[in-house]
């Protein structure tokens, strides 16, 4: 009984040892992550307040509309890394096979002084454009747009140390 309770003794000491030593601060390769990790930034849509294009259908003429909305940028720094964001836009026409499709522009730069700070602490800013900006930005008519075709409109992230989040 003796020995066997030696052995049982000696395996909780040799297993308690083992775990310690495991514990110690080293040059691992977690250890090297964390010591090199950079984080990026969030380019949110808090709120999507207009989009919409109507076209009046008796004479294919343009009855307004357009589009607006609020974002929010995070980072890790509060707000300053933001430098300005980069607005493009460009046209999609699902319903002439692709005849009147229009290549992805640059349309706006909104920079970082345009940004307040919203409720939770982050910069916020509003953009619009409306769909006359849209059509005459991607030289496009009223008569070239029908139900189902798409305006996109894509926001670029540019932080102050040049990384770019879209």
């Amino acid at each position: 009984m003796k020995i066997h309770l030696n052995k049982y003794i000696m395996s909780i000491v040799g297993g308690a040892a083992l775990l310690m030593s495991a514990c110690s601060d080293g040059d691992t390769v977690f250890d090297e992550i964390v010591d090199n990790e950079t984080r990026g930034a969030v380019l949110r849509t808090i709120e999507i307040i207009s989009n919409e294009i109507s076209i009046n259908s008796a004479d294919g003429s343009l009855d307004g509309g357009g589009f607006e909305v609020v974002l929010e940028e995070q980072d890790q720094e509060g707000g300053d890394l933001l430098a300005f964001v980069e607005v493009y836009a460009s046209f999609l026409d699902n319903t002439d096979g692709g005849a009147d499709d229009r290549d992805e522009v640059l349309i706006d730069e909104i920079d970082a002084s345009e940004f307040t700070i919203g409720e939770f602490g982050y910069p916020r800013t509003e953009f619009a454009i409306t769909a006359e900006e849209l059509l005459t930005i991607l030289n496009l008519s009223s008569t070239d747009l029908a139900g189902g075709d798409q305006f996109r409109v894509r926001f670029e992230l540019v932080l102050t140390d040049g990384r770019r989040y879209s």
